[in-house]
């Protein structure tokens, strides 16, 4: 069993592997319009594009959908637009029942999962300033993941609450802005000093897929950094550059 999670992996990034190579065109086009689908139908225009995706006889059956799109804003609330807090929640928050619209049937057929990503900050307490409609959306969405487990009891719901990752989330942001803001975070005992690589949260899910129970929830941080790494941690604009400039390499 202490060799199932490398194996596992591999298997995945294989797997992954093989079908960009295979559709490499062909997703460069769908995810941008997956997206405009999701907030068409929040302003109530019809797109049938969402559910013409989930041809489950095509593909022998529909086992899982992990639901992973997610984004913030970040400053103040009083400074945050109606048309900020609409498009976060049309991501974050209706996207999720707009493809479960779409994917509950075959789901339910396979008995099948349904995954979606959480955040940690659901379980800050106060909440962390300046990521208002993060914070209100991930919390919502833990409450909309629980009302279709409990309408669709033939389909295991979970939902993973993730610490700080590795990852392209915040990426867009002007550097000048964003790091008084982490940096208010970190003296607000927020920040864990260090950040998990994806394939420790990717990990979470191969095990959630692989489990014969439903797992409701789990929780995953980074762990706590030495003493020493503690005191060498830094905060400052070097190492945001370092961080985005792995992710652009």
């Amino acid at each position: 069993r202490h060799e199932a999670t490398p194996r596992r992996r591999e298997g995945l990034d294989r797997r992954v592997q093989d079908q960009r190579n295979a559709d490499e065109i062909r997703c460069e086009h769908r995810l941008p319009l997956l997206r405009r689908d999701l907030l068409d139908r929040t302003e109530g225009r019809e797109a049938g594009c969402v559910d013409d995706r989930v041809e489950a006889s095509e593909l022998g059956g529909l086992d899982a959908v992990v639901y992973a799109p997610g984004f913030s804003t970040f400053g103040a609330i009083e400074e945050i637009t109606s048309e900020q807090w609409h498009s976060v929640l049309a991501t974050n928050l209706v996207g999720i029942s707009l493809i479960l619209n779409a994917a509950i049937e075959p789901l339910t057929a396979t008995r099948g999962r349904f995954v979606a990503f959480s955040s940690i900050v659901i379980d800050d307490s106060p909440p962390r300033p300046f990521q208002a409609t993060y914070v209100v959306s991930k919390r919502a969405l833990e409450a909309l993941v629980e009302c279709w487990q409990s309408e669709h009891r033939q389909v295991r719901f979970t939902s993973i609450a993730m610490g700080d990752t590795l990852s392209e989330f915040g990426l867009g942001e002007d550097v000048d802005k964003l790091m008084p803001i982490v940096q208010r975070w970190n003296e607000l005992g927020y920040m864990y000093g260090r950040t998990m690589e994806a394939t420790d949260v990717a990990e979470q899910v191969v095990n959630v897929l692989a489990a014969r129970e439903t797992i409701r929830r789990i929780a995953i941080t980074p762990s706590y950094p030495t003493p020493d790494e503690a005191a060498a941690a830094d905060w400052g604009t070097e190492a945001l550059d370092h961080t985005r400039g792995r992710l652009e390499s």
